[in-house]
């Protein structure tokens, strides 16, 4: 759901992320809001997040870093360099008069290999930017009942 600025976080979680001939994303093992493990602790051999984030180009980013919770503690962080975001906030002339379609899209990775698990946990996706959190769509990892 996008802020109050119009910007917005989504989240794909999946077992490997492979770049492709034609600089293409191939995505494998995509999981549906769950993941249920049968015992812990177990290590995953890798688990990754294919995030992307919007926001109009009138309002762009200054400032961007990832940050992965498991609940509610902070599991993984990761600055990203201003570089790698910034953009001619001018739109294309292809793009027309449509406000919806001045948006700029940056997407980003973040692999965990191993993956550890020790217990029945969420993993929540936040994208700190220009001192504001978004949220992401997050994945319940969970130890199946009889472990």
């Amino acid at each position: 759901m996008p802020n109050a600025e119009g910007r917005e976080v989504s989240t794909i979680f999946c077992d490997d992320i492979r770049l492709e001939a034609g600089n293409k994303l191939s995505l494998m093992g995509v999981y549906q809001g769950i993941l249920m493990v049968p015992q812990a602790p177990l290590l995953l051999p890798k688990l990754c997040i294919f995030i992307t984030i919007r926001t109009p180009l009138d309002k762009p980013f200054k400032s961007m870093t990832v940050r992965i919770l498991k609940d509610n503690e902070v599991f993984h962080e990761q600055p990203i360099d201003p570089a790698a975001f910034a953009v001619d906030d001018t739109p294309p002339p292809e793009l027309g008069d449509d406000p919806k379609s001045h948006i700029q899209i940056f997407a980003t990775t973040v692999v965990f290999s191993p993956f550890p698990i020790d217990r029945s946990f969420i993993l929540r996706v936040r994208m700190i930017t220009d001192g504001e959190e978004l949220r992401g769509p997050g994945l319940l990892i969970r130890v199946h009942p009889g472990s």
